[in-house]
Order: structure tokens, then C-alpha cells, then sequence
């Protein structure tokens, strides 16, 4: 439901001449009711008027989407095109770019990993751990600027598929697509751990509450626990099939993981007991692979986010699915806001890249710019207004949403 105010420029706007060359709208006419007015004018056979009704419709602003959207899905050819580009000049308003994180750079000979694959944030939201195709980079959030650059890739291996940050902001876990975990100090960027055994590329790390033991789970279908001071392994259980996406639930109990089998046949998402090492639940829906999963901050519900161009959320309980937002392209990432009211989504989109739902009704309330390149991965800041992107062109930016 959408907030009606007073926005700048809405007194120039009503009055506007009507499509119909009549006299100037009063003052008092309902938004609403005015805005259906200028949609039907995108219509009007006069170029001049068409233009008109466009721009006043992007002044309007925020309370002309719902009318913009449902015309750009069932309008002529004509209105529908002109809604379309004011919606895009609306939503380039509400969700914007504050800045962009210079200095992650491809490697030529680094196929896939050529882009920057994920993004984590420290425990007070300041920081952020992104891995690129050269190395990891830890970032001021605030002023934009590299803290610490460290863990540059063997020549063997090309990104590090998984990163995540102890619960004390000390240290950073990464998986590989050299089948290798690393354990790394935050503060200095030294080594402090490898841990060998996948057989394949690592696609999911995290520590558990105890700081001293982590789990990883890997293309080679098992989920491992270690003991991160000595690298040794202390348990393993077979997930069946590979994996592509893992997600440890807050109290450190339940693992969720999404599988790949192939691009073109459907793919389980699965819940399992990390003390029994049993599996809980499976939930059925996507058809291609599931490339992340989160759980909601209140552990009730699991998000998903598909290359069959769709976000899904499952109850845990049930296992049913509760929702689906649905991309262009497919869709790459999927988070929550932390008070759990909105989904924050990302993809291969040409426009837009980020979407930002309405967790209740699934429709989508803001859209960022255009990125020819798609955004892979995405991470929530602590406000629930600002989220940190990282793209297939080796780009990092902040975004802002009001």
C-alpha cells in the first residue's frame, strides 16, 4: 500500500492542461484520479500531449506507479512504451546509486571467476568482504575506501565461490573452486588455516556459534564440519547431489542448501540437522538450479533465488511455498531486510537489476538503474535501506532506497 503525500511539483502538475485542451484542473482533484487522467492523455493522438502526460506522470512520482504499472502490462503499444519509460524515470528517484567500490580488477585467464562472487558485511554493518577474480578486498562502507586487500587466488584457482565473517568480525572463511577452505585474520589479511578434503568447488561457508568449528558445503554433494584450528574434519554426510547455494540458520542448528543437477532439470532445496547430521525437509518448485538461500530473521521461512528467473519463499514448517517474485532474467541473489518486511532481489535483468518487494503481497515497491552486466550477488545493510551489489563487470556499489 502506498503512502499518499505532497510531492515537489504536484501543485505544477494539477494544473496542467487535460488531454482535452479544457480548462485547468482544481487544485483539490484526487491524485489518483488525476493520474488516470494523464494516462489516458499517453494515448491522445497529438505527440505534444502525449509527451506532456509523460512527464507530468514522472513528477507525480511514487503514488503514479500502481496506474504506471498496470498500463505498461495492458495498455496499447503506445501508452504502455510511455509507462514504461516513466516508471524508469520514477524509480531512478527512489533507488539510487550512491557509490561505486573502485579497485577489484579480471583476470584474463580466469574464465567464470572473471567477476566479483560475493559480498559479506562484518557484524556492526561498517565493513565489507568482497572476493573478486584477484584477491579479497575488505571496504570502509563509508568512505568508499580498501581496508585491507589480501588472499590473492592461486594460480590453480580463480575466485573463491564462498565467504562469510566470525560472529566477533575477527576472521573470514572462504571456499574455493580449488576445492580448498582458508580460514584468513580480518585485521591483518594473514592466513591462519587451510583445510583440505572437498574433492570439488566449495559454493557455501560459515562458522558455527562456537567460533571454533566451521561447515562447508561443496560440488563433491557433502556437507563438512572442521575444526578450524587444526584443519581436521569431525564430520561428513552426503546431500545427495551438488550444491550451489548454502545458508546456516541463526541459531547455528539447521543448514539449508539449494542443488544444481543440470540447467534444464529441476533442483531441491533441502534442510537438514547439523547435530544429527539428518536431513529435515526438502522443498520442491524451482527448475534450475538454486544459486542462494536465506533464512528470514525470524528462522520461520527460507528465500530462494533461481536461474529459472524466480525468488521463492518456503515455510519451514510446512514446506509449502508462500510466495514468488518473479525476474526477467535469472534471478542471481535474494535477501531479506532485517525486520523482515521487504525481499531485496538481484539478477541478470537488463532493468532493473534490483528489485525490492513487498514480502506480503510480492510486488515489487523499487527497481535500481540499468546494468548491462547483471548484479550476481547482493548483501542487506542493517538500516534496511541500503544494500551493497556486486557485478558481473567486476563492480561493487552501494545503493540507496527511500
Amino acid at each position: 500500500m502506498h503512502r499518499w503525500c505532497v510531492v515537489p511539483g504536484l501543485v505544477a502538475v494539477l494544473a496542467l492542461p487535460s488531454a482535452s485542451g479544457g480548462q485547468s484542473r482544481p487544485a483539490n482533484l484526487k491524485v489518483e484520479e488525476h493520474v488516470q487522467e494523464l494516462i489516458k492523455a499517453l494515448d491522445s493522438g497529438e505527440f505534444s500531449k502525449r509527451h506532456a502526460a509523460q512527464r507530468a506522470l514522472e513528477k507525480i512520482g511514487e503514488p503514479a506507479l500502481a496506474a504506471l504499472e498496470k498500463a505498461a502490462a495492458s495498455g496499447s503499444a503506445e501508452v504502455a512504451a510511455r509507462a514504461r519509460l516513466a516508471i524508469r524515470a520514477i524509480q531512478k528517484t527512489l533507488f539510487i546509486q550512491v557509490r561505486a567500490f573502485e579497485g577489484h580488477r579480471p583476470r584474463p585467464d580466469s574464465g567464470d571467476g572473471s567477476w566479483v562472487t560475493r559480498v559479506a558485511l562484518t557484524p556492526d554493518g561498517r565493513q565489507a568482504l568482497t572476493a573478486g577474480p584477484d584477491g579479497l578486498r575488505l571496504w570502509d562502507i563509508r568512505t568508499g575506501k580498501v581496508i585491507l586487500f589480501f588472499g590473492q587466488p592461486e594460480r590453480r584457482e580463480t575466485a573463491s565461490w564462498a565467504v562469510a565473517i566470525s560472529a566477533d568480525g575477527q576472521r573470514a572463511i572462504t571456499g574455493s573452486n580449488g576445492s580448498m577452505v582458508r580460514v584468513w585474520d580480518l585485521k591483518t589479511g594473514k592466513l591462519l588455516q587451510t583445510i583440505a578434503g572437498h574433492t570439488n568447488e566449495v559454493w557455501g561457508v560459515a562458522f558455527l556459534r562456537d567460533g571454533r568449528r566451521a561447515v562447508s558445503a561443496s560440488w563433491d554433494t557433502t556437507i563438512r564440519i572442521w575444526d578450524i584450528q587444526t584443519g581436521r574434519e569431525l564430520r561428513r554426510f552426503s546431500a545427495g547431489d551438488k550444491m550451489r547455494s548454502m545458508a546456516l540458520s541463526g541459531d547455528g542448528k539447521r543448514l539449508a542448501v539449494g542443488h544444481f543437477v543440470t540447467e534444464s532439470q529441476p533442483s531441491t532445496l533441502r534442510l537438514w540437522d547439523l547435530d544429527k547430521g539428518q536431513e529435515m525437509r526438502s522443498f520442491i518448485g524451482h527448475t534450475q538450479a538454486i544459486v542462494s538461500v536465506a533464512f528470514s530473521p525470524d528462522q520461520k521461512s527460507l528465500l530462494t533465488a533461481s536461474w529459472d528467473k524466480t525468488v521463492r519463499l518456503w515455510n519451514l514448517t510446512s514446506g509449502k511455498e508462500e510466495r514468488c517474485f518473479r525476474h526477467q532474467g535469472r534471478a542471481c541473489w535474494a535477501d531479506f531486510t532485517p525486520d523482515g518486511c521487504h525481499v531485496v532481489s538481484s539478477g541478470n535483468d537488463m532493468d532493473p537489476v534490483i528489485r525490492v518487494w513487498d514480502l506480503q503481497s510480492a510486488k515489487q515497491i523499487r527497481g535500481s538503474e540499468t546494468c548491462p552486466s547483471g548484479m550476481l550477488c547482493l548483501t542487506v545493510l542493517p538500516d534496511g535501506r541500503h544494500c551493497i551489489s556486486a557485478g558481473r563487470d567486476c563492480s561493487v556499489r552501494l545503493w540507496e532506497w527511500k
